[in-house]
């Protein structure tokens, strides 16, 4: 993996509302594959978090191709470069799991 494109990834999770979206997917990849198309919509409750999603975090993230998003029905599924963030979005979920013990070192 190149320098740029971890820079990259690195960027995208680094927000916390990006990380949820990216996770959304992946979690719906690997519990519903075969019976749900893995993708997810906004919620239309407005706000501004929806209003960040929409002029912020979802254009970034189309933009570089993790997604695939539907600006007119709101529509968010995984884009083609998807495959290329799961391992880090792996990585994560691990380390959520089980997070790393600082007193195993000095």
């Amino acid at each position: 993996m190149e320098a740029d494109e971890l820079d990259c990834q690195l960027r995208m999770v680094s927000d916390a509302r990006r990380r949820e979206l990216l996770m959304s997917l992946l979690k719906r990849e690997s519990t519903d594959a075969g019976v749900h198309d893995g993708s997810v919509s906004i919620r239309s409750d407005g706000g501004q978090r929806r209003i960040a999603m929409r002029h912020t975090h979802l254009p970034k993230l189309a933009e570089a191709d993790f997604v695939d998003w539907d600006r007119e029905t709101g529509h968010i599924s995984s884009g083609s470069a998807f495959a290329a963030i799961r391992p880090l979005l792996l990585a994560l979920v691990r380390h959520e799991e089980k997070p790393f013990d600082h007193t195993d070192f000095e």
